[in-house]
């Protein structure tokens, strides 16, 4: 029993040199760089460079929300052989992706959080084809789900880093995307 008693105070000296986990309930905004990798592209896998700005609520220590809206930069132009009609050029992107999210948060240490989200989006995505000397253009709306995981880094009570991975079905298309930025909290 007394040993016992020992781990038990070791373990909660070990936990208190950690220090409380911070936590700070209420807005904050962050902004940064994500990569879309659509699966299935027309060179098997396109790629999208974008920004993006997350603005969302903490309501407690492991539960909020959060909307987002990622803006295109670059399309994925690609070009190939079609036989037997001859060269085909082109070009995907991203125009815009909006999404609402829930999100589950596990804070690790005062500083470190990992969270989890899912939630509904809709994108708008721009495509070209050039076959036979003849261009057609157009932009596709679509809905879908994503879900991914991700961890925040507070470099101070107010300013975060953030990373995060997502997966995107939309319209029974698949994709991934990477994301990091910085964000603020009020």
């Amino acid at each position: 029993m007394l040993c016992f008693c020992v781990r038990v105070l070791s373990v909660g000296a070990v936990l208190g040199l950690a220090g409380p986990v911070a936590f700070a309930q209420g807005f904050y905004v962050d902004g940064g760089f994500t990569s879309f990798s659509f699966d299935g592209g027309i060179d098997g896998n396109d790629t999208t460079e974008n920004v993006h700005i997350r603005a969302g609520y903490q309501v407690n220590e492991y539960f909020g929300f959060e909307g987002e809206l990622v803006h295109g930069v670059t399309e994925q132009d690609y070009s190939y052989i079609r036989e037997p009609v001859g060269p085909v050029t082109g070009s995907f992107g991203l125009d815009h992706l909006v999404g609402g999210f829930a999100v589950v948060q596990l804070p690790v240490t005062e500083r470190i959080n990992l969270f989890a989200r899912g939630g509904a989006v809709q994108g708008a995505f721009e495509w070209e084809i050039t076959q036979l000397g003849v261009t057609d253009s157009g932009t596709v709306v679509a809905d879908g789900f994503a879900f991914g995981v991700g961890t925040k880094l507070d470099l101070t009570e107010k300013l975060h880093l953030r990373a995060d991975y997502s997966r995107h079905t939309i319209d029974s298309a698949d994709s991934e995307a990477v994301s990091v930025g910085i964000g603020v909290k009020f």
